[in-house]
């Protein structure tokens, strides 16, 4: 298991900056911009697939007083969802008689169904980062890194990788002289500094 720190620390690695944060919520922009994204990634992430590992279920009771009421034509049941619900899934039994539709009015969840039977409902919540499997964790840190990359450009360490990588990809696909209309160098590109200059170029 990783601690929330431990992922942002992670994601700066996969983006190129390697100056790790103490904390998650040290005050540093870095750490300003991975707390900004992170919560929105990190239910994008959860509701992008039925994870086991973020799989939860609840018996619902019905409601007595259905809201909105009345309830719309082709439903007679309604369950109220639970709050932590990042997702519905299913519900149990699976019937292919079973009209179910979600709804929402703004600050609380249901379900609206025809069948009235006791039911299982089955849907993925917003499981805490620190429970997520190391496998899942892998996958999310480069997923966050797309989101974070462009919010931490204004680090040092960052433009120098892409500077340097953007000339070097120009470089090639100009043939190696549109750069500086020199002879290629022998020498390679070690620094920023060095392709400046055309070093290597």
């Amino acid at each position: 298991m990783s601690t929330l720190v431990e992922v942002f620390n992670r994601t700066l690695e996969a983006v190129g900056i390697n100056d790790p944060l103490t904390t998650d919520s040290d005050d540093v922009p870095r750490a300003d911009t991975l707390n900004l994204h992170y919560p929105a990634a990190r239910q994008t992430f959860l509701r992008s697939y039925d994870w086991s590992w973020a799989r939860s279920s609840l018996n619902p009771a019905v409601l007595t007083v259905p809201q909105p009421d009345p309830i719309p034509l082709s439903y007679s049941y309604q369950y109220d969802l639970p709050a932590d619900m990042l997702k519905f899934r299913y519900i149990l039994p699976e019937k292919d008689d079973i009209v179910v539709e979600r709804y929402t009015d703004g600050t609380t969840k249901f379900l609206l169904t025809n069948y009235g039977s006791v039911i299982e409902i089955v849907y993925t919540y917003d499981v805490a980062i620190t429970l997520w499997p190391e496998e899942a964790i892998d996958t999310f840190v480069f997923f966050l890194a797309t989101r974070v990359e462009v919010g931490l450009a204004d680090s040092d360490t960052y433009f120098e990788r892409n500077e340097l990588r953007l000339l070097r990809s120009l470089n090639t696909a100009w043939g190696g002289s549109r750069l500086t209309e020199q002879q290629p160098s022998k020498k390679r590109v070690t620094s920023l500094a060095d392709a400046r200059k055309g070093i290597g170029v």
